[in-house]
């Protein structure tokens, strides 16, 4: 530990407190939810009726209290030399911002979430079916998932921050493939292996990092890796690693398989949180304001603006709603990858750039959050008026799309710095990006009004309160967002009215093309019947059939230098047996001699010396 991290043990037990039951209280509700799971095994307790005790649903919602509390209450950095490395957690500048956003959406999820999965559940058990048995593995799990993400957050140490988000990652996993279908094995497939491959490049990329700057601390990783000749190879590796997490175009193939079949409340953390955990490790690790990186840079500039744009165009072909908002999220990190890409260029934008970012990521994710826990308020009839409703999930599309609420607030601020740097032509491209967003935006908000009316005609039974007061819940915190943060001017600015024009045309074009599209379609005969869509039908995954495809051709290009090892082994061990053989038929010889040997063996080794001496005499 440096001197200035051991002085900041003086932090007051209170925020002491708060900050290790961030973490370690949803570790405690996961790991009493996973005694209720065995519990409900042996004796046969009915899941659901468990699950809808009172005690158990004040727990179940309790669990992200702490962490809101450290965010605000704040306090110096809690230093932990008991751990075997030693830790440093604190809630210092961005961490409290996103402490902050991140409670809150989970809390929002986990209220939403108790009663969607009871339902679920319940419906399940009605049909014959044992499903029920996993309420409270799921409860194990989205515990586990939260407290993994707030520990990333609050670890200013790499083993904390790492271990924070290893946890997160493969929690969330299981609540991927929680329904157990084949599509919900199939996209946890997708999720666990490009997990794998993202968490491989993080750990070199630590331990490389780690070296470098001969420290444990994040701050101090990145300020011995900005002056190193090995800063490029390093940042890469973690760009790229973070950066499956974080939905890079390539590196996105999981997101579009692993939404559509998860339960709404895990796409809600999954789109919402967990992808914002590629943001912050890039702002955790990389030597992003201190060293200027141009290749990588841009790289990150193409890749974000390539994923901005591709998925916006692939995704409004999409037929499930949540699958288009899967990629809308694509979309949204291209362009968070896009301006981390700028940051990368230019050194002295980052001190402006960096809070716009922050912005930007917490706008989307509660937006985004209300966005995938709407689509279970639109399965069953709610207990609201249909137009609080659908009013509820125009105003997140809209924010999103950028012509309300925190969708203005960020736009501005994003042209504003990007104006100020000189970015002219960059605003425009990302401008254009925005038509995408509001593409996106409209077709999910159709998709959903038509499997309403299709869910409707089986489902009687109205949504459960609880799900409702999640959903509005993250619907207004993502409403007035930048203001109850007590995020101040110039990023938190409402955009004058001569700008507004500027600001909301994006949205307006999308609507046009929406609109000009399914007409054409329409008109031109190819919708035959009402059942049809106006879409091609499109692979969800997009680029994973072409990975598996090429995964497949080098497993079978291998099998043939497999083969010939295999044979090289064979032929070792027959001439391995054939020389156990000989030995076997030589020892007996052998013991016959032995005592001849032990006789003249004094004799014989004088004959040898004295040749050898001859030898050297004669030739010498």
């Amino acid at each position: 530990m440096t001197d200035a991290a051991i002085a900041a043990i003086n932090a007051p037990i209170v925020f002491r407190v708060l900050i290790l039951s961030a973490v370690c209280w949803p570790l405690v509700l996961a790991a009493a939810s996973a005694g209720l799971h065995f519990y409900r095994l042996v004796y046969g307790a009915p899941s659901v009726l468990l699950w809808n005790r009172p005690w158990f649903g004040a727990l179940w919602m309790s669990a992200p209290i702490p962490a809101l509390a450290a965010a605000f209450a704040g306090g110096d950095p809690v230093v932990m030399d008991w751990l075997l490395m030693g830790g440093i957690w604190t809630t210092e500048g961005m961490r409290g911002i996103l402490l902050v956003f991140m409670a809150v959406l989970w809390t929002a999820a986990g209220v939403h979430a108790h009663g969607y999965m009871a339902q679920k559940e319940a419906g399940k058990g009605r049909a014959g079916n044992a499903a029920p048995r996993r309420l409270f593995r799921f409860a194990a799990l989205w515990q586990a998932s939260m407290a993994g993400c707030f520990l990333l957050v609050v670890a200013a140490d790499i083993p904390g921050f790492y271990l924070g988000y290893a946890l997160m990652t493969f929690s969330a996993w299981m609540l991927v493939i929680h329904d157990g279908t084949d599509a919900a094995r199939r996209g946890g497939f997708a999720y666990i292996v490009m997990a794998v491959i993202g968490e491989g490049m993080i750990l070199a990329g630590f331990l490389w990092g780690a070296g470098i700057a001969e420290t444990i601390l994040l701050a101090e990783m990145r300020d011995g890796m900005s002056g190193s000749g090995f800063v490029l190879p390093v940042s890469a590796l973690l760009w790229a690693g973070f950066g499956i997490k974080a939905g890079i175009a390539g590196l996105h193939v999981w997101l579009p398989m692993a939404h559509p079949v998860a339960p709404a409340p895990a796409s809600a953390v999954l789109s919402g949180a967990m992808i914002k955990a590629g943001m912050i490790g890039w702002m955790y690790t990389l030597p992003i304001g201190l060293a200027a990186l141009p290749a990588l840079g841009g790289v990150a500039v193409s890749v974000g603006l390539a994923g901005a744009f591709g998925a916006a165009v692939y995704g409004s072909m999409q037929r499930n709603p949540k699958v288009v908002l899967a990629y809308s999220s694509v979309s949204q990190m291209g362009m968070i990858t896009a301006l981390f890409g700028i940051g990368l260029l230019d050194a002295g934008l980052w001190p402006a750039l960096s809070p716009v970012l922050l912005l930007f990521a917490v706008h989307h994710g509660l937006n985004k959050g209300a966005l995938f826990l709407g689509t279970a308020v639109t399965d069953r009839p709610a207990s609201i008026p249909a137009g609080v409703k659908w009013i509820g999930l125009l105003l997140p599309a809209a924010s999103l799309a950028g012509v309300f609420g925190s969708g203005l607030t960020v736009k501005w601020a994003v042209k504003s710095v990007l104006y100020d740097g000189g970015y002219l032509l960059f605003s425009f491209l990302l401008t254009l990006a925005a038509i995408g967003t509001s593409l996106l935006m409209i077709r999910a908000l159709v998709l959903q009004h038509r499997d309403q009316r299709a869910a409707h005609n089986k489902i009687t039974e109205p949504a459960a309160a609880r799900v409702v007061a999640g959903w509005l819940a993250c619907v207004i915190a993502a409403l007035f967002l930048p203001w109850w943060m007590g995020m101040t001017e110039p990023i938190a600015a409402i955009p004058p009215i001569k700008e507004l024009p500027g600001i909301v045309w994006p949205a307006a074009a999308g609507a046009a093309i929406f609109l000009a599209v399914s007409r054409g379609i329409r008109s031109a005969g190819v919708l035959r019947n009402a059942a049809r869509e106006e879409v091609p039908r499109l692979p969800e995954g997009d680029l994973w059939a072409l990975y598996a495809g090429v995964a497949g051709r080098i497993a079978r290009a291998a099998e043939k230098p497999a083969a010939y090892f295999e044979h090289g082994l064979d032929r070792i061990n027959r001439f391995g047996q054939r020389a156990s053989a000989f030995a076997a038929k030589l020892l007996p010889m052998l013991n016959r001699w032995e005592p001849f040997f032990r006789v003249w063996a004094g004799v014989l080794m004088v004959l040898a010396a004295g040749m050898l001496l001859f030898v050297l005499a004669a030739f010498s």
